[in-house]
């Protein structure tokens, strides 16, 4: 929920952009019109909407036989790509390090070049339209040959 503080730093920031004539603070008369002030606070409330969006880091699953001839130098989540930082842990929920962002939906390849150019199947996943906490799991989960239940996955990320 958009507060009444930043409300007014946003109604500033227009004001000192040229973008309103007036900030209206407690008694002032207002300088612009009803509708001008209209436009304004969609704008407003749609510009601190989009950068004020929290957002978390993309965790996914390893199978327990993950390393049993597959590997993964990277994974991407829709079009960002970001190299492990750290080897995969087969049976462990992993962190990709990359940020989403509330939405509709998006996917998760696992990748065996850094560059994520060579790719397994992307899974897809839907995220909330908000995040409260700094990770997300996707519910994704990686094998080599045998496939583990999602069911299987502890509770992923460690500790949410």
């Amino acid at each position: 929920m958009t507060s009444i503080v930043q409300v007014r730093i946003a109604l500033a920031a227009l004001a000192v952009a040229g973008l309103v004539s007036c900030v209206r603070g407690a008694g002032e008369e207002a300088l612009i019109s009803k509708k001008q002030e209209k436009e304004t606070s969609t704008f407003i409330m749609s510009a601190l909407a989009a950068s004020d969006e929290p957002q978390a880091s993309a965790w996914v699953y390893i199978c327990p036989d993950f390393n049993t001839g597959c590997s993964s130098a990277a994974f991407k989540v829709g079009a960002t790509c970001l190299p492990n930082s750290v080897p995969v842990t087969p049976g462990a929920c992993f962190d990709t390090g990359i940020p989403i962002s509330p939405g509709p939906s998006s996917s998760v390849a696992s990748c065996t070049d850094t560059a994520c150019t060579t790719c397994g199947t992307s899974v897809s996943f839907d995220t909330p339209s908000s995040f409260w906490q700094p990770n997300f799991y996707t519910t994704a989960y990686f094998f080599c040959t045998t496939p583990c239940e999602a069911t299987v996955a502890p509770s992923c990320p460690p500790g949410e």
